[in-house]
């Protein structure tokens, strides 16, 4: 499943690097507009207080720089979330296209991964698979699962077990592979 998660993030990744790029660039110019706001600013007080204390005109040039990096860093990083969301909703965009065979592949591992015996798997009526596709599996039989529809699915699977029910769902799945790969999805889009 490891591999299936990684793969899925490669092939996102080469569309979402044209996009942090150009977000790259929207940043870099947002704090640079803001560095010259504060810049001009720091110039008029200047001006103004030039007969005031040098230490004490110092020190506020001091804190509207620090201010102006502080907000520059702040549209950055809101920019970057923003990015980061977007690869996000890709990844679920691109799981719900998957063909049969690879969505069928995809169910296999997950419940080779997640099922116990007796666990109930539901699919949804509308995805790629059927029941009998579903049913069909060797982990099924392995593990006397049984499959039913249930239209609370949208996506995935859902596992109803004796101790606990396993959200298996695409959308839960895109939030797993987030939540493993953030600093690393983080570092090759933004070179941190």
């Amino acid at each position: 499943m490891e591999q299936g998660k990684q793969e899925l993030l490669n092939a996102i990744l080469a569309e979402a690097e044209s996009r942090a790029e150009q977000i790259r660039a929207e940043a870099v110019l947002a704090a640079s507009e803001a560095t010259d706001k504060a810049n001009a600013e720091m110039k008029r007080f200047a001006d103004a207080q030039a007969r005031a204390d040098d230490a004490d005109a110092a020190d506020m040039v001091a804190r509207r720089k620090v201010s102006a990096g502080m907000d520059g860093k702040k549209a950055l990083l809101a920019e970057k979330r923003a990015l980061l969301s977007l690869v996000k909703s890709r990844l679920v965009e691109r799981l719900y296209a998957l063909e049969h065979k690879d969505y069928l592949h995809l169910v296999d591992i997950m419940l080779k991964t997640y099922a116990a015996e007796g666990d109930e798997v539901c699919i949804a009526k509308d995805c790629a698979i059927t029941y009998g596709d579903v049913q069909s599996l060797d982990v099924c039989r392995a593990l006397a699962l049984k499959v039913v529809y249930d239209p609370s699915v949208k996506s995935g699977v859902l596992l109803k077990g004796r101790a606990i029910d396993k959200d298996l769902s695409f959308e839960a799945l895109a939030d797993s592979v987030f939540a493993d790969h953030e600093m690393e999805l983080a570092d090759r889009l933004f070179g941190n």
